[in-house]
């Protein structure tokens, strides 16, 4: 179940949040607004929102399960690398990057 959604900073990728299935989806924005299925990435438990950085280049997703942030790096073609996790108080629900 998508719980939240990010587009990157160029409009070229969408990046969902599963809540009940622990991942991250992801996809390119293709012709006449269609997304394409690039693939999917383990997030920690029950990730509940995602962001991207300003320059495009990091995702961050703050799991509300395990209490901790997963960190992603964002590659050519829009695919996710795990950079690692971070833990963080109770119940993370929301990332703000300051944009």
């Amino acid at each position: 179940m998508p719980e939240s959604l990010v587009i990157d900073p160029t409009g070229h990728y969408v990046y969902a949040a599963n809540h009940a299935g622990n991942t991250v989806s992801e996809y390119q924005i293709g012709t006449g607004g269609a997304l394409v299925a690039i693939g999917s990435i383990a997030a920690g438990g029950g990730p509940w929102y995602i962001t991207v950085d300003a320059s495009g280049q990091y995702v961050y997703v703050a799991n509300f399960n395990d209490n901790t942030v997963s960190q992603y790096s964002l590659g050519t073609g829009g695919a996710l690398t795990f950079i690692g996790t971070v833990a963080t108080g109770s119940g993370p629900n929301a990332v703000d990057t300051g944009l």
